[in-house]
């Protein structure tokens, strides 16, 4: 199943127009050199927030992808949220984009929160079969403020756009502990299309 998007990501829609337009102005003034250079910044901004077409594979028990990326680890781990001992598959994130942050999985977003002192930002979900997800993403230096597209107890499909991470380090996914994983160690992933494990029921 296809996910229908646009070439760049909503947050970087506005600031790309207003680059382009100041573009157009600067040339109209016959300001040849500020004009390339912000038409240069539309570009590395399109190029960072771009926001791939992807086909989210017909899974409904499928645990996919959030990040684009390579996989760091795939070990047992303890859940400190859910104080639970799970199965976590931790992402490196590219350092160029693309930034979206994709749902693994179709369900509930139960809560959503921050850990301040390891910049870390968490979002729990619950499928309807009641299995639990925690996706934490820890954050880099110059990230900024993460706004999450869904509020804690609404719903996000698998694959859908969950929020836009600039300069992420890292995402752990952690999972139930019969899962049935998919990768391993050096997998190369793409968010919203590779499948990292299966549920199992």
């Amino acid at each position: 199943m296809a996910l229908k998007t646009t070439p760049i990501s909503e947050v970087a829609q506005w600031p790309v127009a207003l680059l382009l337009l100041s573009a157009l102005l600067c040339l109209l003034f016959w300001a040849v050199l500020p004009s390339i250079v912000l038409v240069l910044l539309a570009l590395l901004v399109m190029f960072l927030y771009r926001d791939p077409l992807r086909e989210i594979p017909s899974s409904p028990l499928g645990v996919i992808s959030p990040v684009d990326g390579h996989v760091l680890e795939v070990e047992m781990a303890t859940d400190t949220q859910l104080e639970r001992e799970a199965l976590v598959v931790t992402i490196a994130m590219p350092h160029f984009g693309p930034y979206i942050v994709r749902s693994p999985i179709e369900g509930k977003v139960l809560k959503q929160s921050y850990n301040v002192s390891a910049r870390v930002y968490s979002q729990w979900i619950q499928t309807d079969e009641r299995d639990d997800l925690v996706l934490s993403m820890e954050a880099g230096p110059f990230s900024g403020h993460l706004s999450y597209r869904v509020a804690a107890g609404e719903r996000i499909g698998q694959g859908a756009q969950s929020t836009v991470l600039r300069f992420g380090r890292k995402a752990q996914l952690y999972l139930p502990s019969n899962s049935l994983i998919k990768v391993k160690k050096g997998d190369k992933v793409l968010a919203g299309e590779d499948i990292l494990a299966m549920l199992v029921h």
